[in-house]
């Protein structure tokens, strides 16, 4: 998505990185979850806190929002799939390390409320981990975010043995990225068949790269008049039916 190169941070403006996770356990239905997540970020950027403290003042121009998974794998502890959210925020001005701090202070008090009218709250996250957001200070760091889809796609499928080298952090069990999880599959692992048919049925009907509509109407040449939403249901029911 070429327009996160330089607009708008190169000519005045700032960039963050945000992160938005929620509390998953094994068993949980991933439509509901991906879904759940999706809606409480919608309850933030509607409500009037967000439009007066942060989008009508132009300290928060916009945002592009990513669809990212991993997986616990099939051993006994795992909690099965995790769908979370990663964002590019787009601000009116540089941000000060204090400024990303009360942007924090307002993404956890908030997403912790949304997170439980919408999934209910069992799915809570604890607030060191439920919101993470940083300054963006190089390019290198917005490559990287960029080419994460499609480089990371063509890396872990021609690469088989990339799907069985999970990620694994200091004090947890193994992680798969949902790659993985599908080059397992097509291996004819059971467990890795049985999540990539869930992955598919979580996300249809949702972009996995959406822009916010201010970004969409200021730079509508670049990305083209058609607003990201999540295709409704209904509509793909109507056409398996037909079909």
């Amino acid at each position: 998505v070429p327009l996160a190169n330089y607009v708008p941070w190169r000519i005045g403006g700032g960039l963050l990185f945000l992160t938005l996770t929620v509390r998953q356990k094994r068993g949980d239905e991933p439509r509901a979850l991906r879904k759940g997540v999706s809606a409480a970020w919608s309850r933030i950027t509607g409500l009037r806190a967000w439009r007066r403290d942060w989008r009508d003042t132009g300290k928060v121009l916009g945002y592009c929002r990513s669809w990212d998974w991993t997986h616990g794998g099939n051993s006994a502890g795992s909690n099965g799939a995790h769908p979370h959210l990663h964002m590019l925020i787009f601000t009116g001005e540089p941000f000060s390390d204090a400024d990303v701090e009360g942007f924090r202070s307002f993404l956890v008090d908030e997403w912790r409320k949304r997170v439980a009218t919408s999934l209910g709250t069992d799915h809570i996250p604890t607030d060191d981990v439920g919101v993470d957001v940083g300054l963006v200070r190089d390019a290198a760091a917005i490559s990287a975010y960029q080419t994460k889809v499609s480089v990371g796609i063509t890396m872990e499928l021609l690469d088989p043995a990339a799907a069985k080298r999970p990620r694994q952090r200091a004090g947890q069990g193994a992680r798969f990225t949902m790659w993985q999880v599908f080059a397992l599959a097509t291996e004819g692992w059971t467990w890795a068949i049985r999540e990539s048919v869930l992955f598919a049925e979580a996300m249809r009907g949702a972009p996995v790269v959406s822009w916010s509509d201010s970004m969409r109407e200021a730079y509508k040449e670049l990305l083209g008049a058609a607003k990201d939403r999540d295709i409704p249901d209904d509509v793909f029911d109507q056409s398996e039916k037909e079909l």
